[in-house]
């Protein structure tokens, strides 16, 4: 059996002794009022007190059960000594204080005769702290604060007041889901601000037409769905920073805000994939094939084209092709020379910045080239003279001094012709003409 519940039972019998032995008289009974004030003489209320006193010269010391003082800085103590043999009687006896780990002590003697009850003073270090609680724009709020293991309602001004000791002190408000602790060090009376920001949220949400979106939107596990017009609001947000998700189809978009800086945003579901067109292949003779395509994505409020992907497949392998932009949303790639008769297939992979995605493909063989007519000669069979008119020979060159010597006749002749017949001089002034012979 432990010490305290040995004394415990020593306790119990001596007051059922003291029940049923009716000679056996108390000496005395004392009855206390302890009543403690700091510095300034002001009630300290919570002040752990009690008495240490003789139960009887068998039992020996006993102990009352500590109590704390009231909002007036009181607490009654009432104590009974049961030695029945006066000169064993001890008739002094301990009153102890303690608060915020300072203690204190006061013996006194017991005043049997006296009936009347005794006032006990101590003067224990204490102060006030008052702590004072509203949201960031100034207004007040009924916040529940603890401090130490006290625990009060702030008033309508948001303010709650402590009966503290000297020494670190922390502060812990708490309003709806919001919470926020402040330290102190005690050294006099003391007013502590806390903060705790309370904040709303407006949201719209659209389509990439711009048309509302019936969308659920979570915040910090609270739910709520937006109207017709897709909008949706939050009150009473103590998270200045929480968790947005907002919820449409299969889709879903995480939304990082910082209520303090922003409290309303437009959100687009950006729901069509992107348009492919004049997607084709032009051939080179060499066999090198250029595809080309211009891409959109439909939308006045679209999220825009994030990647265009190219690639060609030639026997089953599939390889990438790097995509050049040559104009607005225009792509345009390159697919190497492949042998002549294999067939190509290209392909394009489109994505917003959404992740909708479009795909489209194509085929193309590349021809053989022709080959010339060239009839085929029977190397068994002997050849036949031919006169070749291009070849250099004694008779060739006869043939081609003849023809020159044709033209160059032909040119003298033509020129000849061309001059003017002889023209007889004109005669000198004051000459007769000839005379005309005779017939």
């Amino acid at each position: 059996m432990r010490i305290s519940d040995m004394r415990f039972a020593f306790l119990l019998a001596i007051l059922i002794a003291a029940a049923f032995l009716p000679l056996a008289e108390a000496k005395y009974t004392q009855r206390l009022t302890v009543q403690v004030y700091d510095e300034q003489f002001r009630p300290v209320e919570g002040v752990q007190a009690y008495a240490e006193y003789q139960l009887s010269s068998t039992f020996g010391t006993g102990r009352t059960k500590p109590k704390l003082t009231n909002a007036s800085g009181f607490v009654d103590i009432v104590f009974t000594n049961y030695e029945e043999i006066k000169s064993s009687t001890d008739y002094t006896y301990t009153l102890y204080v303690r608060y915020g780990g300072k203690n204190l002590s006061s013996t006194m003697t017991a005043t049997p005769d006296d009936e009347r009850i005794r006032i006990v003073d101590f003067q224990m270090p204490a102060y006030y702290l008052f702590v004072t609680v509203h949201n960031q724009k100034g207004a007040p709020l009924s916040a529940r604060v603890t401090v130490s293991d006290q625990v009060k309602m702030t008033d309508n001004v948001g303010s709650a007041g402590f009966r503290l000791p000297p020494g670190s002190h922390t502060a812990r408000a708490e309003y709806l889901n919001g919470l926020k602790t402040d330290s102190v060090e005690l050294s006099g009376d003391q007013l502590l601000d806390i903060i705790i920001g309370v904040y709303s949220l407006k949201l719209t949400i659209t389509d990439d037409d711009k048309k509302p979106v019936q969308a659920t939107v979570e915040l910090d596990g609270q739910a709520e769905r937006a109207d017709k017009d897709g909008k949706v609001s939050f009150e009473n947000i103590t998270n200045p920073t929480p968790q947005i998700l907002i919820k449409f189809g299969e889709a879903a978009k995480s939304l990082p805000l910082d209520l303090s800086q922003q409290d309303s945003a437009t959100i687009t579901f950006d729901r069509q994939k992107p348009n492919i067109k004049e997607f084709r292949a032009i051939v080179s003779p060499e066999g090198v094939g250029t595809v080309s395509l211009f891409v959109e994505d439909p939308g006045s409020a679209a999220s825009g084209i994030d990647s265009v992907a190219i690639s060609y497949t030639v026997d089953g392998a599939e390889k990438s092709l790097q995509a050049y932009t040559v104009g607005y949303n225009a792509f345009e790639a390159k697919i190497p020379a492949q042998a002549p008769g294999k067939p190509v297939r290209y392909s394009v992979r489109v994505s917003d910045k959404e992740g909708n995605t479009a795909t489209q493909s194509g085929t193309y063989v590349i021809k053989e080239a022709p080959k010339p007519d060239i009839p085929v000669v029977d190397p068994t069979v002997p050849k036949k003279d031919v006169f070749d008119i291009g070849a250099i020979t004694p008779v060739t060159a006869a043939i081609y001094m003849v023809a020159i010597l044709i033209v160059l006749y032909g040119i003298f002749y033509y020129i000849s012709k061309k001059k003017p017949k002889d023209v007889a001089p004109p005669s000198e002034p004051g000459a007769q003409p000839p005379a005309v012979p005779p017939a």
